[in-house]
């Protein structure tokens, strides 16, 4: 007679796996939707000349690549660290937000230097105010309770889908200054 002990089904995740629907509600509904809505309108609103323009396509384009390759690497493996790993993260979002944070106001502030000489499009106007804000909001300072690694992970996310629209509208500030 051959008795097997098998361990019981685990129902519940384990302490170091991020819940998916977490994963697929921050980049699908706080990034990769948002992203597609806003440059379906934005692309029409801010370049109404270049609405044909399949250059313009590009930031968009890496805008979703960005966060699908995020998504796809979140969904395949779903881990947390531990708290210090997790908190070394974000800083290094945040270090290049802030990265990002300085290049869009040099290139904002040399774009506006010349009123009178320069003929800017509004695009560029709009494309790197909404650089700034989307890497100023990767840099907003959110304190989380050492015991609560799982927030902390999931503001890294939200962090990133944020930054990932700085790099994009950055991108497409640059293209709408040098191309128009």
């Amino acid at each position: 007679m051959h008795i097997s002990v098998h361990k019981p089904i685990q129902t519940t995740a384990s302490p170091r796996e991020i819940s998916r629907t977490c994963i697929l509600t921050i980049y699908l509904f706080v990034g990769i939707i948002p992203w597609i809505i806003f440059w379906t309108f934005a692309r029409a609103a801010f370049c109404p000349l270049l609405f044909y323009s399949n250059l313009f396509y590009i930031p968009a384009v890496i805008g979703i690549g960005i966060l699908a390759a995020n998504l796809i690497i979140l969904l395949r493996y779903p881990t947390c660290e531990d708290y210090p790993t997790e908190a070394k993260s974000i800083g290094f979002v945040e270090r290049n937000a802030s990265r990002v944070v300085i290049a869009a106001s040099v290139v904002f502030l040399a774009g506006q230097a010349f009123p009178g000489e320069i003929e800017l499009p509004h695009a560029f106007t709009y494309y790197s105010v909404f650089a700034l804000i989307s890497s100023v909001i990767a840099l907003v300072l959110i304190w989380v309770p050492s015991k609560k690694v799982r927030w902390l992970v999931t503001l890294r996310h939200i962090k990133t889908v944020s930054f990932s629209y700085a790099i994009s509208f950055f991108i497409a500030a640059l293209m709408s200054w040098l191309l128009i």
